[in-house]
Parts: structure tokens; C-alpha cells; sequence
């Protein structure tokens, strides 16, 4: 072998021969060089990126919870029929679309939740004690509901509704 030939012209020479498949040429065709400017390590971080990536968008999100009848709490005016929701911090909720929605009237808002999940009293919508309002948190491509009785004050679960 010529001692001033490149590495690279050496292994394209030894194509299939063990040592030139183990330093990567796998997913070279037979017979090429190794393209200009790319190094072995930067085709690894490629294929590890890939890979990654793949990983990702393969992998199961752990599913966010229902929200707590017991962590919302409504102000409910009587004389103007409207209401106003809040929610206790919870941190899985940090950051979430909130919906508040009045299924007897066919209404609602929809809000924000802080970064420590707490959402502070919404705008007031069309409401009235005994209407069901049906609460959902959604972060990323999920989306959590509970249906509750409005009452004025702290909810409960007895005062759950169907969804």
C-alpha cells in the first residue's frame, strides 16, 4: 500500500473485508467513500437523533388526571345569573387550557392555568345553582373533564353529573 494514500482511499479498497464495515461503512453502499465532511461521529449522532426522535413520538404520555370536584370552588350571582370558576394549584395542571362550560345554557370561558396549575376566577358566564358545568383541562394532545352540579362555593364530588 502506497504510505501517502488517504485512510479514506485505503478503505474503500478494503470494502467488505470486516475492518472497514466496523468503522461504519454498514450503511455505506459497497464500493463508495465516506461523503466530504462528515465524520463518523457526526453519522452516529444522526442515527442517535433519529432514534431519539422516533423514541418520542412512540412513547406513552402519562395521562393527566380528571380535575377534583373538591379543588374547584364557583361564585354564583344570583340576581345577574352568572358565575365565576376557580381552581386549587395542582403542578400536573401547570400551564393547561381550562374550558368551562355551562351545558344548560349552552356557554362558557375558557382560561389558563398559572404555572403552578391554579387557576384564578375566570370572567363571569352564564350560569344558574343546579346547572351542570362541565370542567377540562387540556395540555399538550390530552384532555381531562369533570361534570359538576353548580353550587355556590366549594364543590364536592357528591355533586358530580355524567359526561
Amino acid at each position: 500500500m502506497d504510505r501517502g494514500a488517504n485512510r479514506d482511499d485505503i478503505l474503500a479498497n478494503r470494502v467488505g473485508t470486516g475492518r472497514a464495515q466496523a468503522l461504519g461503512s454498514w450503511w455505506r453502499p459497497r464500493g463508495t467513500t465516506r461523503a466530504p465532511g462528515v465524520s463518523g461521529m457526526k453519522r452516529w449522532a444522526l442515527v442517535a437523533a433519529v432514534v431519539a426522535g422516533l423514541w418520542a413520538c412512540a412513547a406513552p404520555s402519562v395521562p393527566i388526571p380528571p380535575p377534583e370536584p373538591e379543588a374547584m370552588s364557583f361564585a354564583v350571582d344570583l340576581t345577574g345569573g352568572t358565575a365565576t370558576f376557580e381552581y386549587a394549584p395542582r403542578a400536573d395542571y401547570a400551564g393547561a387550557v381550562v374550558y368551562v362550560f355551562n351545558r344548560d345554557e349552552g356557554r362558557g370561558v375558557i382560561t389558563t392555568a398559572d404555572g403552578d396549575g391554579r387557576v384564578p376566577p375566570t370572567e363571569p358566564f352564564p350560569a344558574f345553582e343546579g346547572d351542570e358545568i362541565v370542567v377540562s383541562f387540556e395540555l399538550e394532545s390530552q384532555i381531562a373533564s369533570t361534570c359538576v352540579h353548580l353550587r355556590d362555593g366549594q364543590s364536592s364530588s357528591s355533586l358530580e353529573c355524567d359526561l
